[in-house]
Parts: C-alpha cells; sequence; structure tokens
C-alpha cells in the first residue's frame, strides 16, 4: 500500500517484501501479487497481469498507471473519467464514487457495479442486467423501472425516486431516503430494507419481508 511520500521514499527499502520495486522512476509491481491498493502516486507505474484487483484513491494521475487488460476489479474513488480510458469488458466488480461521469452505457456487463454519488447520472436504463448495484445518493436518477431484474439494488437516499412498482422481482432492496410513498407492489422482494422515518409508507402491512434501519 502506497499512501503517503515517505510510503514512497521507503519503496526501495521494503522491495522484497511488499513486492514493488523503483526502477528509473517507474514503479514495478511483483507479478505475484493479486490485489493492491495505492493512495498516494506522482511516478509512472505498471501494473502486470497478475493483478486482479486494484484500489486507487485521491491525487493520481491517471495518464502515468497502465491498467492490465485482464483486471477483474477495479475501485477508484476520485473525480477522473479513467472509464473511459481502459477496457471494461472483462470486469465483474467496478466502484466508482464521487465521480462526474455521466455516460455509463459501457457498464451494463459488469456483475458487481458501485457508483455511489455519482450525481450526473440520470439514465440507468442499461444496468438492468446488473447482479449487484449500488447507486446510494445518485440523486439525479428519477426513473428505475428498467432494474428489475438486478438481483441486489441499493437506491438508499436517491430522493428524486418515488416509483419502485417494477422492482418486484429484485432480491434485495434497499430504498431508504427516498421518496418512495407505496411499496405494495414489492411483495416478491425477498429483503426490503426501510428507515424507521419511512413509517408513513403505503402497503408495509402487507409484507414480511421488511427490515428496519
Amino acid at each position: 500500500m502506497i499512501r503517503s511520500e515517505q510510503d514512497y521514499r521507503n519503496l526501495s527499502k521494503n522491495e522484497t517484501k511488499i513486492g514493488i520495486m523503483l526502477i528509473n522512476k517507474k514503479i514495478i509491481i511483483s507479478n505475484k501479487i493479486k490485489k493492491i491498493k495505492i493512495d498516494y502516486l506522482n511516478k509512472n507505474i505498471i501494473i502486470p497481469k497478475s493483478i486482479i484487483f486494484a484500489e486507487f484513491d485521491y491525487k493520481l494521475n491517471f495518464n502515468k498507471i497502465k491498467i492490465p487488460k485482464n483486471m477483474l476489479k477495479l475501485s477508484y474513488h476520485i473525480k477522473s473519467n479513467i472509464i473511459y480510458k481502459i477496457n471494461i469488458n472483462n470486469f465483474i466488480f467496478l466502484n466508482i464514487q464521487n465521480n462526474r461521469i455521466k455516460d455509463i452505457s459501457a457498464l451494463g456487463n459488469i456483475h458487481t457495479l458501485f457508483l455511489m454519488r455519482c450525481k450526473n447520472i440520470k439514465d440507468v436504463s442499461v444496468l438492468g442486467n446488473i447482479h449487484t448495484l449500488n447507486l446510494c445518493f445518485c440523486e439525479n436518477i428519477k426513473d428505475v423501472n428498467a432494474l428489475g431484474n438486478v438481483h441486489t439494488l441499493n437506491l438508499s437516499c436517491c430522493k428524486n425516486i418515488t416509483n419502485a412498482s417494477a422492482l418486484e422481482n429484485v432480491h434485495t432492496l434497499t430504498l431508504y431516503g427516498t421518496n418512495i410513498t407505496d411499496v405494495n407492489t414489492l411483495k416478491g422482494v425477498n429483503k426490503l430494507i426501510l428507515s424507521k422515518k419511512q413509517n408513513n409508507i403505503k402497503g408495509v402491512d402487507k409484507l414480511n419481508n421488511i427490515k428496519y434501519l
């Protein structure tokens, strides 16, 4: 893990322990490493094909990062639009937070997708085949009719969502912080998560799958 300038300076001292080497001002990662988290980076980095999960945070220059084509999982919590610079066809997990992303048309085949606090997203119609989808705090989403086949769906704090009638086949559904007022049609939902403050929602008394937060 590289979390600070000091961590970066200590790379050469710890290269045999953490599998990372500094060569000609480039960070070289051992091909024995499968997972990496980098919180700080100001140099070029070469990520080997062995990496299947990478997590990037904070002050990163993605123009200096080469993502291997066979990477399966990627998590990044910054405003960069790296998503347009990498091949995500093989991804099974993608976590994007606090991002300016608008066009999500390329993300429809990912197994597990987190798009938390991506407030520019409005149209989620391409995400109907996602297995696990987290849209927490995506406040500009209004229409979720296309998400009825998602297995696990988190719509918490999506304040502009008022209708969940098309989500009756979702296995696990989180709706706290939304403006949904009627859950009468959600009888097929295996687990429905609401807030105790949502005590005025119609149809709750007819369901036996409620969990309160």
